[in-house]
Order: C-alpha cells, then sequence, then structure tokens
C-alpha cells in the first residue's frame, strides 16, 4: 500500500492515536503554537496500526527527528523492524544510512535492495568494515574520508578522540589550530590544483618539512597560508612545538590507514548521498575488532557523517532533506551518547537506536545510568513483546500508563501517548 492509498483510508478519520497522515486536513494533534488551534496535518512516517482499534500510526518529522529508541533482547528482531522503518524512509523519498553490526551484510542488502526496487530508488551502496568474503553479489565500496571535507571538518575528523577526552586544551586547541592552517593549504591544492588527499597521501603531507614548503608556496593565494605563516613566525622552537601537535593531529591517521575501505579507489561520493538522499549500509563485522578499536571506527564514522552533513549544509543552507535517517542497531556501540543526539538534531538527522541489553533500561545499574540520556531524549519507545527480563512496571516507568493486558507485537510511546501496535502491519508492506 503506496503513501496515497494510506491517505485515503484515513481521510475519513477524526483523529488517531498520535498524528494525522499529510493531506488529510486538520489534525486535533497538531496545536499550532501561535494561535493554539489544531493545524494541518504533518503525519509522514507510518508505524503500522494499533491492535484492538485498527487504527493508523503516523508521525511527524518533527516526532522522529527526536530520535527513537526500538529494545529487543533479540539482535535479529532489532534488525528486521529497522529494514521495515528503511523501507518506509525510502518510500517517502528520504535518505539514510544503515550500521549493520553483524558482519553478514547480505541479509541487510536484500532487504534493503528490495525496497529500493519497489520504490524505484537507486540500490544502497555498500561500504564494508569485514575481513569476512563476501559472498553475494554485492558491490562492496571504498570512501575517501577527505575528498571533499572543509579545513575544520578534517580536523574534527582527525582529532575526534582527543578532542573528547580530558587533557590540556592548551595544547589541544594549538593542534587545532596548526591542522586548520595546514588543511587550508592543501584543500586548496586538492581542489584547483588536484592534489590527491587520502589517508595514505595525508601521512607524507603532516611532516615538518611539507609544511615549511606549504606555507612558502606561492602558487598558494596568500590568504590561505596567512594562518600557517603567522602559526610559524609565533613560534621560536617551532620544530618541537611542531611535532608535539602533529603527534595530536595524526591520532586516528594510523588506525585509518589499517582500515582498507579507507584506502582503496575512493568511488562513493558522500556529498552525493547527502544532496539526492541516497542509501548507504555501513558492515561492521564487530568479532574483527577489540572493544576500543570498535567503539573509534564507530566513532570515526558518525563524526565523518556529521562532518560531511555540516559541510554540506553550510554550502546549501536552504537544503531541505526531507528526512535522512541513522540507524545503529546496539547503540551500546556509541560514545559520548549525549552529544550524538544532540549534534543529529542541529544538523537534521533522525536517529533509529537498538538496544538488546534490558540493563540499559533501568537507571539503578552503571550500565543504565551510563546510557540514561537515551532514554530521556529519545521521543519515541518501542519494546517488542514476549520480553521475558521486561515486566509491566519497567514498561509503565519508560512510558507512562499501561493497563495490564499486554498482548501484540510492539508498545509503541510517543510524548504521553502509549499504545499496543502491531508494526508496519503485512498489509502495509511486504515482510
Amino acid at each position: 500500500m503506496n503513501l496515497i492509498s494510506k491517505i485515503k483510508n484515513t481521510l475519513f478519520q477524526r483523529s488517531l492515536p498520535f498524528k494525522m497522515p499529510i493531506g488529510s486536513g486538520i489534525d486535533p494533534h497538531e496545536i499550532n503554537p501561535a494561535t493554539g488551534q489544531p493545524d494541518i496535518a504533518k503525519g509522514l512516517f507510518y508505524l503500522g496500526k494499533e491492535i484492538g482499534t485498527n487504527q493508523e500510526l503516523w508521525l511527524s518529522k518533527e516526532d522522529i527527528s527526536k530520535h527513537t529508541l526500538l529494545f529487543s533482547e533479540l539482535t535479529q528482531d532489532i534488525q528486521n523492524v529497522f529494514c521495515k522503518f528503511m523501507d518506509n524512509i525510502i518510500s517517502i523519498n528520504g535518505g539514510g544510512i544503515y550500521f549493520d553490526l553483524t558482519g553478514n551484510v547480505e541479509e541487510v542488502y536484500k532487504k534493503i535492495n528490495s525496497s529500493c526496487q519497489k520504490y524505484h530508488r537507486d540500490s544502497p551502496l555498500v561500504l564494508s568494515f569485514s575481513k569476512k568474503q563476501n559472498k553475494a553479489d554485492i558491490k562492496i565500496s571504498g570512501i575517501n574520508p577527505f575528498k571533499d571535507l572543509n579545513a575544520s571538518s578534517a580536523v574534527q575528523l582527525l582529532m575526534e578522540d582527543i578532542l573528547s577526552e580530558p587533557g590540556d586544551d592548551f595544547f589541544k586547541e594549538l593542534a587545532y589550530y596548526l591542522g586548520v592552517s595546514i588543511f587550508t593549504g592543501l584543500f586548496w591544492l586538492r581542489d584547483n590544483k588536484n592534489l590527491l588527499i587520502n589517508v595514505k597521501t595525508l601521512k607524507e603531507y603532516l611532516t615538518y618539512d611539507y609544511i615549511i614548503q606549504l606555507a612558502s608556496n606561492e602558487e598558494i593565494p596568500y590568504k590561505y597560508r596567512k594562518q600557517l605563516i603567522n602559526y610559524i613566525e609565533n613560534h621560536i622552537l617551532l620544530e618541537k612545538v611542531f611535532t608535539l601537535n602533529i603527534n595530536m593531529l595524526t591520532h586516528n591517521l594510523e588506525r585509518l590507514i589499517k582500515e582498507d575501505s579507507f584506502s582503496v579507489e575512493d568511488n562513493i561520493d558522500f556529498m552525493d548521498i547527502i544532496k539526492n538522499k541516497k542509501i548507504l549500509i555501513i558492515s561492521i563485522n564487530t568479532i574483527d575488532y577489540d572493544s576500543s578499536s570498535l567503539l573509534s571506527l564507530m566513532n570515526t564514522l558518525m563524526m565523518m557523517i556529521y562532518c560531511y552533513h555540516s559541510d554540506f549544509l553550510d554550502k546549501d543552507p536552504k537544503y531541505n532533506n526531507n528526512i535522512f535517517s541513522i540507524f545503529i542497531t546496539d547503540v551500546t556501540l556509541c560514545r559520548n551518547i549525549a552529544n550524538l543526539s544532540a549534534q543529529a538534531r542541529a544538523l537534521g538527522l533522525t536517529m533509529f537506536y537498538g538496544a538488546n541489553n534490558p540493563l540499559l533500561l533501568t537507571p539503578e545499574n552503571s550500565i543504565g545510568r551510563k546510557f540514561e540520556y537515551i532514554i530521556h531524549n529519545t521521543s519515541i519507545k518501542i519494546i517488542l513483546k514476549n520480553e521475558p527480563s521486561l515486566n509491566i512496571e519497567v514498561f509503565k516507568n519508560l512510558k507512562g500508563d499501561l493497563n495490564n493486558n499486554i498482548l501484540g507485537v510492539g508498545y509503541i510511546s510517543l510524548n504521553d501517548t502509549t499504545v499496543n501496535a502491531k508494526i508496519l502491519d503485512d498489509k502495509t508492506i511486504d515482510a
């Protein structure tokens, strides 16, 4: 059933549990803050149907932009629901990035590619971080993180671990200043003289001798060298200070070089993914990484996504990305979770977090306290049924009042409204 059919089916319903779909008239749930009166319907994202009433469940772009938490102890269930949600995003011409953390990209690709074909969209691109042999006929692409970034974003990507950790802020700022100074000149050469800049060549450029040459390269307009020249002139013990700052600046570079997906020929245009709302699957085989390396890789990838979105919006501030969503099946693999959601909201990105550890939902323990921010800063919370570790009291604490007659596929909460629902019923979407 397509979007138009869904709207027609609800045109004569006076109200629905959450929001009314676009095109159905006035929605009593949408109150205009200026007038205090009901506003035009803005339901865009279809969730499924409420069990018992069979009423459709719609959410607005604003609702899902405040992020979603999906809980199930079975990772496979989270994957299945997220693939269906991705189908919904694809159906409304949205873009998205799906983090497959099983390393078994074939199954996810098959489902998402089927959705792309159904709605006449381009097949998803795949970026893989896995030593596992790709058995399916899937084109695995690479990406050059520095292809289109501006100088400030490139430095954030290289220093993301250091900038977020405790330490001497003076030396961090000095390293950051040096990095922006270097990349301003380098990226002018990249954009005007076709200088190849990637994770491998960058190591050659971030040396003392090359930086001195860069500052004196009159081929580069003075305004793009001025900051670097000032840095050199203001440091008497230049080589010693430079070495200290470069060590900070290249903190992540060695790790990036080891990842084949960052080192191969870049054939993913990230700016194109954002502009044309394409679909990207990032597959990570978690067993190939220790816990620290895995967290660092996830953080780097999220920082790259944010930097590219920020740079794109700087170039085209009037751009409306409709809905661009990021699906992460295991929220525990995200570092600095508080900043993650806030940055996403600022950039207009919609986050879908999966959780399969029941301790995340109970703030009385260390794991729950660490991720308590997710509980309080996700507008939509979904708990799938048949979770033996979750009793009714846990659900009440998360969602508000709910009667004891719990049946059905999932329990969905939006603000103060909680329903027992069948998520994306079969009449709406192929399983």
